[in-house]
C-alpha cells in the first residue's frame, strides 16, 4: 500500500538585504582626492567612512567598515591594481563597486568590466549625475540579492515538487488498478498493473488481429466506443465500461471494467480493473461442476502475472504460497531459511545497504506475529541480484474466519525505478528554473505594467514599464500609504482613491477587478497619465506567495482623445441648440402676431362703438320705442343694425377664435419642442428599446418649423425596417437632427445658385444584411468627388457661419456604435444621400422587419 502523500516544507519568507537608510561610501583614488569626492558626497547623501590611495587599503577597509559602496578610480596601481582590488571586493565582501574613469583610461574598460561593477562615474560628474549613478548602483545591488534570494526559494519549491512527485509515482504504482495515461495516440506513464496487461509497446489503435479491444461478447468494439478514445479525441467521461482486451502478452484476452477522463492537456488517463477471475466466476456459477476448477486456475495465473513480489508464510514462517515475482525480485525460494535468520540468507539490508535488517522486524516476522507494516524500503543483495535492488513492502497478518492468527503476507515491489524518476526530477528543476528566468524576461519585455503583493501588502513582483509608467518602482511602504506615495487619484484628478478601493489591495482580499481606471500624479510624473487596471488575486500556492496582481496599461492618448471628442460633440450639440432657438423664436414671433391681432380687435373695437350709438339712440326714444321702431325712418333702420351687428360680432368671434387657437397650436410647439429637446438632452448612454418611426418624428419635431418656413418636404419611410430597435436613443435623435439639418442647408445653398424646384428630404429606413440602413436624401447643392473623405472631418464646412462638427458629431457615434457612414452624390447641383448603417446586432429590437 502507498504511504500517506506528505505535504511539502512551506519555505521561509526570503530575507532580502536592504539599503540602509544613510549608505557609507569607501573611496580609493591614488591621491588625495581632486574632484573633492570627499566633500561632496555627505552632502549627496552618501557619508565617506573612509578615502584611500591604494587597492591593497580598499580591500582591508572593506573587509574592516563594511561600507555600503566602494568607489574605485580605475588607475589605481600598486600591488593591487583598482581593477583586482574591486573584483575581490564584490566577490569576498558583496559589496557593489562603481569605478571612476578619467580621460585616457578607456582600454582598461573591457578588463574593469570583468570584476562586474554597478555603475561607472566618468570624472568629472555633476552632483546630480553622480547621486542617481550611486543609488542605481545600490538599486541594482538590493535587486541582485533579492533575485538571488528568490532562486534559492525556487530551488526549495522545486525539491518539495520533486519528492511529491515521487510520492505520487509511488503510490500510483502500488495500486491494484491498471493506470495508464495516451498523448498523441501512445500510451504514457503506465503503473505496473497497467504494463502487465496490455504490455509496453502497444500502442491504441495499432493492434493487429487477433489483438486489439473486444467487447465482451467478443466483437470487435468500435473506435467510438473505446474509452479511451472518447476520453482523449471527444473529451467524453465514461464509467464502468467492460471491455477485452488482447495482448502479446494476453492473447486470449482479460475482461476489463474501465474508467477514463479526458486531460486537461490534451488525450486521457484511464484506470481499469482486471474482472477476468469475476467474470470467470460469473461463468463458473452458471456451469457449477467446472467453475472451482477454473475459478483456482484463473487465480493463479492472475497471482503469478502480478508484478509484485507476494508471499504467504504460516506463523513459523514457512512459506505456503509465493508468486514468479517474489523470485524474480529477491531470488529463489529457501525453504531451509530460519525466520530469524532472513536477512543473513537473502541479503536484506537497511537503506545504507550496508547494516543488515534485523530478521525479527522484517514484515514477514511481524505479520506473522499480528503486527502490520506499511513502506518498509529495504536493499536487498545476493548472488540472484548482485548489484543490488530497493524493495518496498507491505505486511499484513492473516486470520482465519474466528479470528485466530494463521500467518502473514507481505507484499513488495522493485523501486529501483523510482531512482531514475528522481534524475528525470533533476531534469524537470533545470528546466523549470529556465523557465523561471525566461518569464522574468517577458515580464520585464511586457509594455503593460505587472506588479504583485503578497498577503502583507509586500510587493514581490515590479516590472520595468510599471515603473516606467508609474514614475516610481519598488517601495517599502504597506498598502495605506501607497495613494500618497504613488499619488493615486480618480480620474476627477483630484479625488484620491482610498486605500481598500485600489485594484491591488481588492485583489490581496480575494476580490477581482476589471477595467478601473485611475489617475497618477507625482515627482516623477508632475503632468500625471491615466492608466486602465485590472486585478486578480493569487490563492493558490504556499501562503507567502498568495496576495494580488495587477496589470495595467497607459490609456493617456485615449482619454486626451475622448475628451476632445466630447468638446467636439458638445459644440455639435450647441449648433442644433442654436436651430431649436431659431425656431423657438419663430413660433414666438408668430404668437407676437396673434396676441397683437387680438389686442387691435380689442382696442379698435368698432362693433362696440356701434352698439353703444345704438343702445344710447333706443335710450333717447324708451317712451315711445314703438312707435320709434316702427314710424320714424332711423328707427325703422334699427333692426336690421341690430342684425348686421350679430353678423359682424360672429365674424368677429370666429377671427379671435382661429387667432386664439393659432397662438395656442404655436405655444403647444414651442412646449413641444423644449420638452424634445429636454427628452435628448436628459437622455443616457443606456440603450433602450424604442419605436423607429416615432423615435425619428421625436427627433425631427425640433425642425418641423425650419422645414416648413424653407417650404421643404420632409417624408420618412420605414415600411422595410424593423417596428422596433434599441439604441441609445439620445445620440440617435442628435445624429438624425445634424443629417436633416445638414439636407437642409444644401437645399438653401441650391437655391442661391439655380431656380428654385420642389424642396424633399426623404427618410428612407431598411434592413440590408446585417445593417439597419438610414439614407438621408436631399434634393440639394450635391457634393464634389473630390469632398466625400473630407466632410465627416472636425471643423470641415463649406458655410460662412458653420463650425464642421454637425457631421463629425454624427459620425463618431456611427462608428462608436459599430457602423458605417459614407456620402453618396452624383455632384454639384444632384443632390446627395447620407447612408448610415448600423450593425443589425447593435440595433436588435422586438418585431424585425415587416414584409
Amino acid at each position: 500500500m502507498a504511504g500517506t502523500p506528505t505535504t511539502p516544507t512551506t519555505p521561509t519568507t526570503p530575507t532580502v538585504p536592504t539599503v540602509p537608510t544613510v549608505p557609507t561610501v569607501l573611496i580609493a583614488v591614488p591621491d588625495p582626492d581632486a574632484s573633492g569626492l570627499e566633500e561632496r558626497l555627505p552632502a549627496l547623501g552618501f557619508p565617506v567612512c573612509a578615502a584611500v590611495h591604494c587597492g591593497r587599503r580598499a580591500v582591508t577597509e572593506t573587509a574592516r567598515r563594511r561600507p555600503a559602496l566602494t568607489l574605485v578610480d580605475v588607475g589605481l596601481v600598486g600591488e593591487v591594481s583598482g581593477i583586482d582590488a574591486a573584483g575581490q571586493i564584490r566577490s569576498r565582501f558583496d559589496v557593489p563597486v562603481v569605478f571612476l574613469i578619467r580621460d585616457g583610461w578607456e582600454s582598461v574598460l573591457p578588463a574593469a568590466g570583468a570584476s562586474e561593477p554597478f555603475g561607472y562615474v566618468w570624472q568629472p560628474c555633476a552632483d546630480r549625475q553622480l547621486q542617481s549613478i550611486l543609488n542605481t548602483a545600490l538599486a541594482l545591488h538590493h535587486r541582485e540579492a533579492a533575485l538571488q534570494e528568490r532562486v534559492r526559494e525556487v530551488e526549495r519549491d522545486v525539491t518539495a515538487l520533486r519528492d511529491e512527485r515521487a510520492l505520487f509515482h509511488t503510490v500510483i504504482d502500488a495500486v491494484n488498478d491498471g493506470v495508464a495515461t495516451n498523448v498523441n495516440g501512445e500510451f504514457r506513464s503506465l503503473n505496473a498493473t497497467a504494463k502487465s496487461i496490455i504490455g509496453p509497446d502497444v500502442r491504441p489503435g495499432g493492434w493487429e488481429p487477433p489483438y486489439g479491444l473486444f467487447r465482451p461478447d467478443g466483437t470487435p468494439l468500435p473506435a467510438a466506443e473505446d474509452p479511451l478514445t472518447r476520453a482523449g479525441l471527444h473529451r467524453e467521461s465514461a464509467d464502468q465500461v467492460e471491455i477485452l482486451a488482447r495482448t502479446p502478452r494476453y492473447p486470449e484476452g482479460v475482461y476489463l471494467r474501465v474508467n477514463a477522463r479526458p486531460l486537461p492537456g490534451g488525450g486521457g488517463v484511464i484506470a481499469f480493473r482486471n474482472i477476468t477471475a469475476l467474470r470467470t466466476t460469473e461463468r463458473g456459477l452458471r456451469q457449477r461442476e467446472d467453475a472451482f476448477n477454473r475459478q483456482a486456475n484463473l487465480i493463479r495465473i492472475v497471482f503469478n502475472a502480478i508484478s509484485e513480489g507476494v508471499i504467504v508464510a504460516d506463523t513459523e514462517g514457512r512459506y505456503l504460497i509465493h508468486n514468479p515475482a517474489m523470485e524474480r525480485i529477491i531470488g529463489t525460494y529457501r525453504p531451509d531459511a530460519e525466520i530469524t535468520r532472513r536477512s543473513e540468507t537473502y541479503g536484506i539490508y537497511r537503506p545504507d545497504r550496508e547494516t543488515l535488517y534485523p530478521s525479527t522486524e522484517l514484515p514477514i516476522a511481524r505479520a506473522i506475529r499480528g503486527e502490520a507494516s506499511d513502506d518498509v524500503v529495504v536493499f536487498i543483495r545476493n548472488d540472484h541480484r548482485p548489484d543490488g535492488v530497493y524493495v518496498s513492502i507491505n505486511g499484513r497478518p492473516l486470520y482465519d474466519e474466528a479470528g485466530a492468527l494463521l500467518g502473514g503476507v507481505i507484499v513488495f515491489r522493485d523501486v529501483d525505478r523510482e531512482r531514475q524518476e528522481e534524475l528525470e526530477i533533476t531534469r524537470t528543476t533545470n528546466i523549470l528554473r529556465k523557465q523561471t528566468r525566461v518569464m522574468e524576461a517577458v515580464f520585464n519585455s511586457l509594455s503593460d505594467g505587472v506588479v504583485a503583493a503578497n498577503m502583507n501588502g509586500e510587493f514581490t513582483l515590479f516590472n520595468r514599464s510599471a515603473e516606467r509608467i508609474i514614475g516610481i518602482g519598488v517601495t517599502d511602504t504597506g498598502p495605506h500609504q501607497w495613494q500618497e506615495r504613488y499619488g493615486l487619484f480618480y480620474t476627477d484628478r483630484e479625488t484620491p482613491i482610498p486605500a481598500d478601493e485600489l485594484p491591488l489591495t481588492r485583489a490581496i482580499r480575494g476580490e477581482a477587478s476589471d477595467d478601473m481606471e485611475m489617475f497618477i500624479r507625482n515627482p516623477q510624473v508632475p503632468d500625471g497619465v491615466f492608466i486602465n487596471v485590472s486585478g486578480r488575486p493569487m490563492q493558490d500556492g504556499p501562503p507567502d506567495l498568495r496576495g494580488g496582481v495587477i496589470v495595467f496599461h497607459d490609456v493617456t492618448e485615449r482619454v486626451h482623445a475622448e475628451q476632445a471628442l466630447m468638446q467636439a460633440f458638445a459644440q455639435g450639440r450647441m449648433e442644433v441648440v442654436d436651430t431649436i432657438l431659431h425656431n423657438i423664436g419663430n413660433a414666438i414671433n408668430s404668437v407676437s402676431i396673434g396676441v397683437g391681432t387680438v389686442r387691435d380687435e380689442l382696442r379698435e373695437n368698432a362693433l362696440l362703438r356701434r352698439l353703444s350709438a345704438l343702445a344710447q339712440a333706443l335710450e333717447e326714444h324708451r317712451g315711445d320705442l314703438s312707435s320709434y321702431l316702427t314710424g320714424d325712418p332711423q328707427g325703422r333702420k334699427a333692426v336690421p343694425f341690430i342684425r348686421a351687428l350679430a353678423d359682424d360680432a360672429d365674424a368677429r368671434n370666429k377671427r379671435l377664435a382661429h387667432t386664439v387657437e393659432r397662438v395656442t397650436g404655436r405655444v403647444a410647439h414651442i412646449v413641444d419642442i423644449i420638452n424634445t429637446q429636454k427628452s435628448v438632452h436628459e437622455g443616457t448612454a443606456a440603450r433602450k428599446i424604442v419605436n423607429l418611426r416615432q423615435s425619428i418624428n421625436d427627433a425631427l419635431k425640433v425642425l418641423a418649423e425650419s422645414l416648413t418656413s424653407r417650404g421643404i418636404e420632409l417624408r420618412v419611410d420605414c415600411a422595410r425596417a424593423p417596428d422596433e430597435i434599441r439604441i441609445e436613443e439620445s445620440r440617435f435623435h442628435q445624429m438624425l437632427v445634424n443629417l436633416v439639418k445638414n439636407a437642409m442647408e444644401a437645399i438653401d445653398e441650391l437655391a442661391q445658385q439655380a431656380a428654385p424646384e420642389a424642396r424633399r428630404i426623404a427618410v428612407n429606413c431598411y434592413l440590408q444584411k446585417e445593417f439597419l440602413v438610414i439614407d438621408v436624401v436631399d434634393n440639394g447643392i450635391g457634393i464634389k468627388d473630390d469632398r466625400h473623405r473630407l466632410i465627416f472631418t472636425a471643423g470641415y464646412t463649406t458655410k460662412k457661419e458653420g463650425n464642421g462638427l454637425g457631421l463629425h458629431s454624427a459620425a463618431n457615434f456611427v462608428i462608436a456604435s459599430g457602423g458605417r457612414i459614407y456620402p453618396l452624390s452624383g455632384g454639384l447641383g444632384k443632390g446627395a444621400t447620407m447612408r448610415v448603417m448600423l450593425r443589425r446586432a447593435a440595433v436588435a429590437g422586438g418585431n424585425g422587419a415587416r414584409p
